[in-house]
């Protein structure tokens, strides 16, 4: 097995039972995982576990580490975004729990000027909350994220490797069988970071309040 297999050997495939054939889509989670371990450069794979092992003794500010990382999360969605069924503006994903350090939380509302209100509560939602009713408040009305360059960590890393967007739709969210992928030193880091300071996590919906309209002001 080559250091890049042993890398990703996480790429995981969920079994269970849905209503489409389980074989069809173990086959194509099997693809796109070999097409994806084919495709990872080599030099990133040594940048992303340098860079989660250097985090604990990292000089580097908080706000520089979460910049780091998200760096690399975008060279990561270059080659896993090929093989994906996530399209720009698909946003079924922004329907259910995002969930989000207090931390990365300031870091967005720096680097994107949205504003930012006290969680008190620590935890995520009820899973049971969500719905395609309750859009993430930081998606615009066109289905595309308004902070995409600052977009949270667990949204850099969630794609669907089935063929298409079946499995997101609200009626199958509950499917246990879905092809996704994982990369451990990525949560390593992410994790490590967020506790250097990090006091809570909550849903990215408890942070961001809803954007205000014009309409909505004029209408008050």
């Amino acid at each position: 097995m080559t250091i890049i297999q042993k890398f990703v050997k996480n790429i995981r495939v969920w079994m269970g039972k849905p209503p489409r054939s389980e074989q069809r889509i173990i086959i194509i989670g099997r693809e796109n995982q070999k097409r994806i371990i084919d495709s990872f450069p080599s030099d990133l794979v040594r940048r992303i576990k340098n860079f989660s092992q250097s985090v604990p003794r990292n000089k580097a500010s908080t706000d520089e580490l979460i910049g780091m990382l998200y760096k690399l999360t975008d060279e990561v969605q270059e080659v896993v975004g090929k093989h994906a069924a996530c399209r720009k503006g698909c946003s079924h994903c922004c329907h259910i729990s995002v969930p989000i350090c207090d931390i990365e939380a300031e870091f967005i509302a720096r680097h994107t000027g949205r504003g930012l209100r006290k969680v008190r509560s620590n935890g995520p939602r009820p899973i049971d909350s969500f719905s395609m009713e309750t859009p993430c408040n930081l998606l615009d009305t066109d289905g595309t994220c308004s902070v995409y360059k600052s977009r949270p960590f667990t949204c850099r890393i969630y794609h669907n490797l089935d063929a298409d967007n079946w499995l997101c739709l609200e009626p199958n969210w509950n499917t246990k069988h879905r092809p996704m992928y994982g990369l451990q030193p990525l949560h390593d880091a992410y994790n490590a970071i967020m506790e250097r300071k990090s006091k809570l996590h909550a849903d990215v919906r408890d942070f961001f309040p809803p954007k205000v309209s014009s309409n909505d002001i004029t209408q008050q």
